[in-house]
């Protein structure tokens, strides 16, 4: 058996035996994912959005997405990101980065019931900026990015 740390914050660390096949029903943190080894959440690289898109649920439990670009990323359905993520309750939460790589900024729109708590833009210096943000399973059809 092997330790796994993985890129994005969804799951700070679970076990994974030496076939590649994860645990299931693995509680972590008080969380419990179940079927973790039916996903693969994990990625070397961020998805960059470079155009006005939906963002892929997917790309969310990542942990970490970037942009580039004067562009509008509009967050997932609740129906879409709710059923990408296994073991799902309401309260749950979880965190990911934004990380605006270009000098404009990326504007934030909230997909079908989702609720944007804080600003709905990432304004950038000209410098990269990763920007943590915060999801929050509000019922099982409406999330809040914080």
């Amino acid at each position: 058996m092997s330790v796994f740390i993985p890129q994005g914050p969804l799951i700070p660390s679970s076990v994974k035996f030496s076939s590649g096949e994860f645990t299931k029903d693995l509680k972590v943190d008080g969380n419990l994912y179940a079927n973790l080894a039916s996903r693969s959440y994990f990625t070397t690289a961020p998805t960059s959005y470079t155009v006005p898109s939906v963002i892929q649920p997917l790309d969310i439990l990542n942990g970490i997405i970037s942009a580039q670009g004067e562009i509008i990323l509009t967050f997932p359905t609740a129906t879409d990101l709710i059923a990408a993520i296994p073991g799902v309750y309401i309260g749950q939460t979880f965190d990911f980065f934004v990380a605006n790589t270009g000098a404009d900024t990326v504007w934030f729109a909230p997909g079908t019931g989702c609720t944007i708590n804080n600003s709905s833009y990432l304004s950038d210096d000209g410098s990269s900026m990763n920007v943590p943000l915060k999801i929050r399973i509000n019922t099982l059809t409406t999330y809040i990015v914080y």
